[in-house]
């Protein structure tokens, strides 16, 4: 079975990849270099919905070691119900661990899901040779507020004054 890397495109459980069956049958945890490794993920849109979801992976040891150097995440998958989002995973350098005890990378321009909307999270692990995925289930879309007109202008101005 051939597998193409198809960023920022919404499948269904008849599409290409990964079904959602499948991925909900990940392991939450992953064993590497004799440390277990545990997924968290915080996701997010704007509260009014209509918008594209964002979020963070977050990976670390559960006996909270340093991770191994050249261990990385490289793609995620999203999954509500049988609807499956596949994208890469970014570095946000603001997010750096200077001592690698958790790892965190970011994605963008998800699907338009609502707030309340409860996904399993999935993310390619890949250290040396080996590839591995790990599963964060049930992870709630959380909404933030997003400012319109004179208040968004408002508060820039009063962020300023600080």
């Amino acid at each position: 079975m051939q597998r193409y890397l198809i960023p920022f495109v919404l499948l269904t459980s008849s599409g290409c990849g990964e079904t959602a069956d499948r991925l909900r049958a990940v392991p939450e945890t992953i064993s590497i270099q004799n440390q277990q490794l545990v997924l968290s993920a915080s996701v997010i849109t704007v509260e009014r919905g209509g918008y594209p979801i964002y979020g963070i992976c977050f990976i670390h040891a559960t006996d909270s070691t340093p991770l191994p150097s050249s261990l990385t995440m490289d793609i995620a998958w999203l999954v509500h119900n049988q609807e499956v989002w596949k994208t890469e995973l970014v570095d946000d350098h603001t997010l750096n661990d200077p001592e690698r005890v958790t790892m965190a990378k970011t994605f963008r321009n998800g699907p338009k899901w609502l707030p309340g909307t409860v996904v399993d999270v999935i993310v390619q692990v890949r250290f040396a040779n080996s590839t591995q995925l790990i599963r964060a289930p049930n992870q709630r879309v959380n909404a933030v507020v997003k400012m319109f007109g004179a208040a968004a202008n408002k508060r820039k101005t009063d962020a300023h004054t600080l």
